[in-house]
């Protein structure tokens, strides 16, 4: 399941976020790119509905291979875009609890706080991703409504907003909203790679195309009893530090 390490120079990205719940595992996805590539995204998306019949497509729902397929090729032709850029971070549950039963407080910038639940997390994990990606200076955030990730986010940006953020990558989120997949295409495409990457860590299914997983491998985080257990990474991703420089 890879992506572009380092992104282009662009004036605004929206970023859109949908997650993925089983049983074990937490999965968040963020997709992003330009409004002229978000145009063309959509209207081939309303195009595969129409298609076949459909007013939104959801991965839970609708999973007959031929529309499948056909959502593929529109997800492709998403990341081939020189703007595009899609990450994902999912989070083993169980581990996640006996982490964070062992270890319930953590230092970070000079103050002890709770362990971070899965979904800030993921949330975290997605933005500093996103930042790292493209040379900014804000984004537009849009998660999928009664989400448990938009919380995490939301309720730190916007108390802090129009001071300064502990977070710096928060710091560059001008704007944040909750949307629903019904009216947002981008959040249907989001949740279909969520249900994938969640699939492919819980059960390793691989999406029909190599070229569709390897949109987020590069950009992909899965949190494992080790990796919630070093305290060093779990702060880096509270305070955006980036995991090349651990």
């Amino acid at each position: 399941m890879s992506g572009n390490q380092v992104g282009p120079h662009v004036k605004s990205v929206r970023a859109y976020f949908d997650g993925s719940h089983s049983e074990d595992l937490l999965t968040l996805v963020a997709m992003a790119a330009t409004s002229s590539t978000w145009e063309r995204f959509e209207a081939r998306w309303a195009e595969v509905l129409q298609k076949h019949g459909v007013s939104a497509a959801h991965m839970r729902q609708h999973r007959e291979p031929s529309f499948v397929e056909d959502l593929e090729r529109v997800l492709r032709d998403f990341g081939d875009q020189q703007d595009a850029f899609c990450s994902s971070s999912s989070v083993i549950l169980p581990s996640h609890k006996a982490v964070s039963q062992r270890t319930a407080t953590i230092e970070v910038g000079g103050a002890n706080r709770k362990f971070p639940e899965a979904s800030e997390l993921c949330a975290y994990d997605c933005l500093n991703y996103l930042c790292w990606h493209y040379d900014i200076e804000q984004f537009a955030l849009v998660f999928d409504r009664n989400e448990p990730f938009f919380a995490k986010l939301h309720n730190t940006w916007n108390v802090r907003k129009g001071r300064t953020v502990d977070h710096p990558h928060l710091a560059r989120v001008g704007h944040m909203d909750q949307g629903s997949s019904e009216c947002h295409p981008p959040l249907q495409a989001a949740d279909f790679f969520a249900w994938h990457v969640n699939r492919f860590w819980t059960k390793r299914d691989q999406p029909n195309s190599w070229k569709l997983g390897s949109i987020v491998s590069a950009s992909s985080t899965l949190w494992d009893e080790d990796a919630l257990a070093s305290l060093l990474r779990v702060k880096g991703v509270l305070t955006s530090r980036s995991p090349y420089q651990m």
